[in-house]
């Protein structure tokens, strides 16, 4: 559903919002299956107990606040031109990769798994080839982005 949304170049900004939306819908499932209240709650509040409760790594907490904070920055305040292809295309490398830590392994053959809809959405092959596509691409931006910023500190501090 993403992957075709992506590639069917629909408006980067819903595209976005829907990873966002998904990622929600995964916080609250982590959340009750550990105990924690999910009812008339913020993401941002899921997202705040999940790490107080050490429950995610804390790379996953990064991975689940910045696609928080994007698809609230798509919603609520980007213009059309704000949010981009490689902005969705880093959005969904951080949601796949929160995905392929987060959800549980296959069940074994002597039991019977839960597939929700969510890991349905998010079982096709044409996804996880972009994710390993990306993979390269997006640790080339994210070290292209720090330096850029190690620029600005310097000069802000010249």
């Amino acid at each position: 559903m993403l992957l075709k949304a992506y590639q069917e170049r629909e408006d980067p900004l819903h595209v976005v919002v829907q990873i966002r939306r998904i990622a929600e819908s995964l916080a609250k499932q982590i959340c009750e299956a550990h105990g924690i209240e999910t009812k008339k709650r913020k993401f941002v509040d899921l997202c705040r107990d999940l790490a107080a409760r050490r429950v995610l790594s804390d790379k996953q907490d990064t991975y689940l606040h910045t696609l928080r904070k994007l698809g609230n920055f798509a919603a609520h305040e980007a213009q059309s031109e704000d949010v981009q292809s490689p902005d969705v295309e880093a959005a969904l490398w951080m949601f796949l990769a929160l995905l392929n830590e987060v959800l549980p392994r296959p069940a074994t053959a002597d039991t019977t798994a839960d597939t929700s809809p969510l890991q349905e959405a998010l079982a096709d092959a044409s996804l996880i080839r972009l994710y390993r596509e990306l993979a390269d691409d997006d640790v080339a931006l994210a070290e292209e982005g720090l330096a850029d910023y190690e620029r600005q500190v310097k000069a802000a501090d010249a």
